[in-house]
């Protein structure tokens, strides 16, 4: 299921989200995230975990294409995306632009460049890719079987 599809669903509809046993999404339509129906009690905490991820995303997607390092601070607050509210933006180039934010940056790029294993299985889940291999094999894997197929 795509994107579009979800928006165009009428009210009463919704997407089911099948979870796996640590209370992921699973399935294709587990990276959309709008209009879904799951259980509260398994799926909440993959449901704030993943909202969380790509709030975090979407902050670093803002700050990569509007904070350039030869502009001021001034000419960054001028120009605020579509979409973003004034005095929201305002508040996010300041919160971005203080010395704090610029030394935890510097040390979270050194950090990062440290990483001795990265994820290089692209855009699907875990989550998702396991339960491929489940369909595919016809029988439970574990988490490491995903983990190394990556």
């Amino acid at each position: 299921m795509q994107a579009i599809q979800v928006w165009h669903l009428e009210k009463t509809k919704k997407v089911i989200v099948e979870l796996n046993g640590y209370g992921q999404g699973n399935d294709n339509g587990s990276n959309l995230l709008e209009n879904f129906e799951f259980d509260y009690v398994d799926g909440v905490k993959w449901a704030m975990s993943t909202l969380g991820e790509r709030w975090r995303a979407y902050k670093y997607r803002l700050r990569y294409k509007y904070f350039y390092p030869n502009k001021s601070k001034e000419d960054i607050l001028a120009n605020p995306p579509p979409g973003i509210d004034c005095a929201d933006w305002t508040a996010f180039v300041h919160h971005y632009k203080e010395d704090k934010m610029k030394k935890q940056s510097l040390a979270n790029t050194k950090n990062r460049k440290n990483l001795k294993v990265s994820h290089v299985g692209g855009s699907m889940s875990n989550a998702r890719r396991g339960r491929q291999m489940e369909l595919k094999l016809q029988r439970p894997v574990c988490r490491s079987e995903v983990v190394l197929s990556t």
